[in-house]
């Protein structure tokens, strides 16, 4: 029989949530195997995106 997986700790600022799934992984708190595919069909670029320093590198003219 499975262990029930467990349940992902709570996190009070996404850094923590950042730094949390850095060293974690989600097969370890997820069963992907019962996952379903989701459609956003009225979902709407973000106008607040800020770009990281290290991705400001990868585009190119």
């Amino acid at each position: 029989m499975n262990k029930p997986k467990p349940v992902p700790p709570k996190f009070d600022t996404e850094a923590e949530e950042r730094a949390f799934w850095e060293i974690h992984d989600s097969s370890d708190y997820v069963d992907w195997k019962q996952a379903m595919p989701v459609s956003f069909p009225n979902l709407k670029p973000s106008t607040n995106f800020q770009f990281s320093s290290w991705t400001s590198g990868l585009a190119t003219s």
